[in-house]
């Protein structure tokens, strides 16, 4: 189940972006949707796509049960402006400490459309998507069409061939749990 945007709101000229969020610090819920209404609310940024809410237990990080989602957003920021302004919201939001602390909001850039570097704290693709379950299934509920730039097949087959059912990976909120501001429960 996924949550997808009215063609209203998506923008040609916009490059599409998949982004990991995570949280498991104070309110997790809504430090999702605070995250996702920042990135929503920035002029040059759409929220076009949010996957289901999955619990997961931390990997490679402190604190407790994570909530975690992935979002297909549409930009026309450039990759490292995209960073900053997602460390802007992390910090907004409270994130302090280490990669390995628990945060209230962790927001990782897992593909850019058009899109492959490593330089200056950014790898496009991130380097470890592959291998966590917990972006791997909600991913497969926004990736749509998007290519995977190392196979060049699109990153819904791939996903589907690595994403398998997880233990550790358990639904929390399946469909629609975010709403752009001022959309209206009919859209």
């Amino acid at each position: 189940m996924h949550h997808e945007v009215s063609i209203e709101r998506q923008y040609a000229g916009f490059r599409k972006v998949l982004l990991g969020l995570g949280s498991n610090l104070g309110d997790r819920r809504a430090n999702l949707t605070a995250a996702l209404d920042a990135i929503d609310r920035h002029p040059d940024c759409r929220v076009d796509m949010v996957s289901s809410i999955f619990r997961t237990c931390p990997v490679d990080a402190g604190g407790g049960e994570f909530l975690n989602a992935a979002a297909r957003i549409s930009t026309t920021l450039q990759p490292m402006e995209l960073l900053a302004f997602l460390k802007q919201i992390e910090a907004g939001l409270g994130r302090t400490g280490s990669g390995r602390d628990a945060r209230p909001i962790d927001l990782d850039i897992l593909f850019f459309e058009g899109v492959r570097m490593a330089d200056g704290g950014l790898t496009i693709p991130h380097p470890r998507w592959r291998e966590r379950q917990f972006v791997l299934i909600p991913l497969a509920e926004v990736c749509d069409s998007f290519p995977d730039p190392d196979e060049g097949v699109p990153l819904a087959s791939l996903v589907a061939r690595l994403a398998m059912p997880s233990p550790d990976v358990v639904p929390d909120a399946p469909g629609k749990w975010w709403k752009a501001p001022g959309e209206t429960n009919d859209n």
